[in-house]
């Protein structure tokens, strides 16, 4: 039973109800006015009869007084008949007036737009928790002239296909032993370690890399890092200065696909820059 039925049934029965009432209320005040009225009878027939036996001459007043209306019905009886029974009709006609209908129209009006505002708000909370997929680069022409300089490169950075998103690729640090690291500290003359950068996508990439050493920044560090799908580029750099040095490596990569030559270029833009930071203590 939807909303509608079980409104207009509810409001249907409660009408019912208050009309039986009105109905018993009014039998009730009917058996009390015949009742009276009959008492009242009674009692007139019997001063009557009273009045003729010793006063002969009033038959002509008791003709007068059944012409007007009979000895028993006064007028504030015929009053109060007929404003019970204005009431009873206007009682009657409130509860038979169509405003159920009307009510159950504006109560599923207000259900459906609470109901649509809360399919709305469970759809952009999907929305946010749901990891968008990455964007698969679109296919354009074949060129035949290689951007292998860094100008080439660097106008690809411009283009306007969709980037490589970071959950694409990823990139780390480990010692000589094949640890992950974020800090080396070692004694000696002389300390290595490695700079992963990790395909985890079916598609080729190309990656560049700046550097940041102790504050000082060297772009384009490594400028055309190739990392074929599913797959790990691995450069290994040495420290010989003693204390302590910090290196960032910033790391930007892009689609890439063979040209006729048979080289991997860029096909997309750059993605952001993904960070790695390490801190070599030489003893």
């Amino acid at each position: 039973m939807d909303v509608d039925d079980f409104l207009q049934e509810k409001r249907a029965s409660e009408a019912k109800e208050r009309l039986e009432e009105a109905k018993r209320k009014l039998r009730e005040e009917k058996e009390r006015l015949k009742e009276e009225l009959r008492k009242q009878k009674e009692s007139a027939r019997s001063e009557r009869f009273q009045s003729m036996s010793h006063h002969p001459d009033d038959r002509h007043q008791i003709q007068q007084v059944h012409a007007i209306g009979g000895p028993g019905l006064k007028p504030w009886m015929l009053w109060d008949l007929i404003i019970l029974g204005l009431v009873l009709i206007l009682f009657v006609v409130a509860m038979l007036y169509p405003r159920p209908a009307a009510d159950a129209e504006e109560i599923q009006k207000i259900v459906n737009e609470k109901t649509t505002m809360l399919q709305n708000q469970i759809n952009d909370l999907k929305a946010n928790m749901t990891a968008k997929p990455a964007a698969k680069p679109t296919s354009k022409p074949k060129v035949t002239i290689a951007p292998a300089t860094e100008e080439e490169t660097e106008e690809l950075e411009t283009d306007q296909n969709s980037p490589v998103p970071l959950v694409d690729f990823t990139g780390y640090v480990e010692d000589t032993s094949g640890n992950r690291a974020g800090e080396i500290e070692a004694n000696g003359s002389e300390v290595k370690y490695s700079l992963i950068i990790q395909n985890l996508k079916t598609d080729n990439q190309v990656c560049k890399i700046d550097r940041i050493k102790d504050g000082e920044e060297t772009k384009n560090y490594a400028s055309n890092v190739i990392i074929k799908a599913k797959e790990k580029d691995k450069s290994t750099y040495s420290v010989t200065e003693k204390g302590t040095t910090n290196f960032i490596y910033n790391i930007r990569c892009a689609f890439a696909e063979y040209n006729e030559e048979s080289k991997l270029i860029p096909v997309s833009s750059y993605s952001r820059e993904l960070e790695v930071k390490i801190k070599i203590i030489l003893n």
